[in-house]
Parts: structure tokens; C-alpha cells; sequence
């Protein structure tokens, strides 16, 4: 199976077998009711500001998302690369390995539900003491009740390709003394009921069928 992001929406939809288009995971989740303090906090920014810090921390996940990645694959990387914020945060993934010895199975997967009708990407499927999970690095400052959902909605598209996932789980980076924290999820099942009310909202608000893509020239000259 194809799984490719389409790069012409401002919101992430994915491509399947180049026929069919879905939303993500995470552009569903955007429907999930936002907390009180993530309110007042675009309050205090403003809107344009806090678009641009959002931006800027999405690149900086991004960047420690590829580092993970060469790290788990056994290169190494150089803290001349990286700002002192992202190399604390991937010395607490240096260090949440060292404790957990997880045994990678596979990073970086497209998945997708058929029954469903998402995609997404999940980050790490692993091995942590005989009990296979499905992990998400998260680059944020605080944990957020949503978090669940959004593995749960990845755990639930590997099970229809019968991957059995037994737990799911977040590694939030840069915090606690030791640089990170391990937030484990039992139920993954209940926590997809749960997406799947979000997922409804979404459906509500967007509706069922794709957006339009819109035209954009291959050539640019003035």
C-alpha cells in the first residue's frame, strides 16, 4: 500500500494507492475541544504570532523526528546540528532507550484505515518487555488528553492489517529530570471510541467527500 502525503492542502490529507484521499489522523484531531489554556494563550499571542510559533515548533519536531530515526538506524549525530532545546530533548530519547531497551520493529509506517477512512504515519512500532506498542514522539511541553486518540486511531489501522499492537504509548521529550516522559495507555480500544466522536464532529463540520486540489503551475517566470 501507497501512502503519500498530498503537499497542495493546507492541512494534511493522504493519498492511497494514488485514488484515494484522506484525511490525516492529526487534522481530524484538530476537532478535539481545545483547553482553556491553549485559549487564553492565542489570546496573549494573537493569532498571526501563534501560527508562526506553532510553525516553527512543527520544524523543530520534524528535525528531532529524523534524528531519532538515524539514531535507532545506529549513526550519530553531532550537537553542532541542532539548537540546545533539541538536543536535550533527544538526549532524554538517548536516555528513555537506555532504561527501556525497546526492540524497534518499525519506524516511520503509512497506515491506513479501510474501515475507517484515515491515514497517517505512525513513528515507532517496538518490543518493550515481550509487549508490543506503538510509541509517538512527541517534541511538545505539555501532555495532552488527545494524545491517546491519536495513537489509538493508529493502533486500530494496523489491527486491520492484523498487526496486533498491545499497548500505545507517548514519549514526550525535554521534560523531567531524566529529559523525557512515558505516558502508557492500556485501553487503546476505549480511547478509539473516543476518536471516533471527534471523527464525527469532523465529518460534520468538513463533510465525507475530499477537498478539491487546487491548480498550481509546474513553471514560474515573470
Amino acid at each position: 500500500m501507497k501512502i503519500e502525503l498530498e503537499p497542495n492542502l493546507p492541512q494534511h490529507w493522504y493519498w492511497v494507492d494514488n485514488e484515494i484521499l484522506v484525511p490525516s489522523v492529526t487534522t481530524i484531531i484538530e476537532k478535539y475541544p481545545k483547553s482553556y489554556e491553549l485559549i487564553r494563550w492565542i489570546a496573549e499571542k494573537g493569532l498571526t504570532e501563534a501560527d508562526r510559533i506553532k510553525t516553527e515548533a512543527g520544524s523543530a519536531g520534524s528535525k528531532i523526528h529524523k534524528a531519532i530515526d538515524l539514531l535507532i538506524q545506529g549513526e550519530e549525530i553531532l550537537i553542532e546540528d541542532f539548537t540546545r532545546t533539541e538536543w536535550l530533548k533527544l538526549i532524554g530519547f538517548v536516555n528513555w532507550n537506555a532504561k527501556f531497551k525497546p526492540e524497534y520493529i518499525q519506524n516511520e509506517r503509512g497506515i491506513y484505515s479501510k474501515e475507517y477512512k484515515y491515514a497517517g504515519t505512525t513513528d515507532c512500532i517496538a518490543k518493550i518487555n515481550d509487549c508490543v506498542y506503538l510509541i509517538d514522539w512527541k517534541s511538545s511541553r505539555n501532555m495532552q488528553p488527545y494524545f491517546a486518540l491519536q495513537v489509538a486511531a493508529y493502533a486500530q489501522a494496523l489491527s486491520e492489517e492484523k498487526i496486533k499492537v498491545e499497548k500505545t504509548a507517548v514519549l514526550q521529550l525535554g521534560v523531567n529530570k531524566d529529559g523525557y516522559r512515558f505516558k502508557e495507555y492500556d485501553d487503546w480500544k476505549a480511547d478509539f471510541k473516543v476518536f471516533l466522536g471527534v471523527k464525527q464532529i469532523f465529518d460534520y463540520e468538513e463533510g465525507t467527500d475530499p477537498p478539491k486540489i487546487p491548480e498550481v503551475p509546474l513553471i514560474l517566470k515573470l
